[in-house]
């Protein structure tokens, strides 16, 4: 695998991965902006379902050799029953995963039908799911309004973040690193559009780099929420119980 892969593959795993933060340098956090995120929180913290949909795009460049990964993955969520499924597709590969209260069951790639499972760990439930997990990388690092704007028909309040580096390179797997030696994740910048009536998120973006031995890879998520509320039913495939291993998968 050539590098510019492998930095491509490393900045999907830590967009999917999800990210926490750690304390750094006093941050600037406009006051309208806190309001905002924590308005937003408080709002999530009411729903029962909702759906979403992200386009991933990855740029790696090592010296005069560049590679662009482009992905697209859609999702469900119910709170109330505690089950989460997502599908995601990263050029011609096509990944399916299910959060069944703390039990995670992820389909491993070919040969073979065999899907990994992993229990996660969190104090509530909903740090698990996405739209929760963004709006955590607001709560450090610097904090600003970026004006008004119109989401599919909704108006919002746009907020920009940046994560502190720590924020972003919390997430270590430790299979990866003799291949990437030692990542850096810089440059990260969180936006949310919240919806200004029920003050729930409709629209993310995340952008932020990888270096590692002398390449550096882009990434950018874009990710909607929609149909908050409404009926969400995620059952696991039978084959994901029939053919399941005792831990993740391999490789």
């Amino acid at each position: 695998m050539s590098r510019p892969v492998r930095l491509c593959a490393l900045a999907v795993l830590v967009v999917l991965a999800g990210c926490s933060g750690l304390v750094g340098e006093e941050p600037v956090r406009e006051e309208g902006a806190v309001a905002a995120v924590e308005s937003s929180q408080r709002a999530l913290a009411g729903v029962e379902s909702y759906r979403f949909a992200t386009d991933l795009h990855v740029e790696a460049t090592d010296g005069d050799r560049t590679r662009r990964v482009d992905g697209r993955g859609v999702g469900a969520v119910n709170v109330t029953t505690k089950r989460l499924n997502a599908t995601a597709g990263v050029d011609d590969r096509t990944q399916q995963s299910y959060l069944l209260n703390r039990t995670n069951y992820v389909e491993c790639a070919s040969p073979g039908p065999w899907w990994g499972v992993e229990n996660q760990t969190a104090e509530e439930w909903v740090e698990l799911t996405p739209a929760v997990k963004q709006l955590s990388l607001l709560e450090r690092g610097d904090l600003r309004t970026a004006g008004n704007a119109t989401v599919d028909g909704r108006a919002a309040t746009h907020v920009v973040g940046e994560p502190p580096p720590e924020a972003m390179g919390q997430y270590v797997d430790d299979r990866n690193q003799p291949i990437i030696g030692g990542p850096e994740v810089r440059d990260a910048r969180m936006e949310a559009w919240i919806d200004d009536e029920t003050h729930l998120p409709v629209k993310t973006r995340l952008r932020f780099t990888v270096a590692a031995k002398g390449g550096t890879a882009t990434a950018e998520m874009v990710t909607r929420f929609t149909d908050y509320g409404a009926p969400v039913s995620v059952e696991l495939p039978p084959e994901a119980r029939e053919h399941r291993l005792s831990g993740d998968c391999p490789g």
